[in-house]
C-alpha cells in the first residue's frame, strides 16, 4: 500500500510494517511488476522501482500531469496520464509509440489476461497483444459528424 508523502507499507505474515522509502513526494500510482519489482509514481512524474527497503529512482520528475495508472502488460509497465502514455523497460521511461486515437484515449489503463485497455476524456481503446483497437474515438466521431 502506498500513498501520502513517500509512505509505502507491506503486509506479511498477518502485520503491517512501514517500508523505507527514497522521497516524500506524494505517491500516487503503484504497479506490482511481473518481474517481481514494485513502480511508485509520484507527484511530478517522479518514479521509483524496488522492493522491501531497496528502491531506485528510474525517473525523476519532467512530467506535468501526476501518473493516474501504472500496469503491467507484456513484460513492462506502462503509465498513463491525462496527456500520455509511457513505458518503463530497463529503467528508462519513454513516451510509448502508440497510434494518436489511443494517446488521444490517455487517463487511465487497466490490463488483464493478456488486454490493456486504456480510456480517457476523448475515448477508448485496447491492445490485444497484437495490435490497438479503438472502442470509442470521440475526435473522430466529431469530426464525421460535427461536434453538435
Amino acid at each position: 500500500m502506498a500513498g501520502g508523502d513517500g509512505d509505502i507499507w507491506n503486509f506479511s505474515q498477518g502485520r503491517w510494517r512501514q517500508i523505507a522509502f527514497p522521497s516524500i513526494v506524494p505517491l500516487q500510482s503503484l504497479c506490482c511488476g511481473g518481474d517481481g519489482q514494485v513502480y511508485v509514481a509520484g507527484q511530478g512524474g517522479e518514479i521509483h522501482r524496488g522492493r522491501d527497503n531497496i528502491w531506485t529512482t528510474i525517473h525523476d520528475g519532467g512530467i506535468s500531469l501526476p501518473i493516474n495508472d501504472m500496469v503491467w502488460h507484456q513484460g513492462q509497465v506502462g503509465c498513463t496520464n491525462d496527456s500520455g502514455i509511457w513505458t518503463i523497460q530497463s529503467d528508462k521511461v519513454t513516451r510509448a509509440d502508440v497510434p494518436d486515437f489511443v494517446r488521444s484515449c490517455a487517463g487511465h489503463a487497466s490490463a488483464a489476461d493478456g488486454v490493456l485497455l486504456v480510456a480517457g476524456m476523448y475515448g477508448a481503446a485496447l491492445h490485444d497483444g497484437q495490435q490497438w483497437t479503438s472502442l470509442v474515438d470521440l475526435p473522430a466521431l466529431y469530426k464525421k459528424y460535427g461536434a453538435d
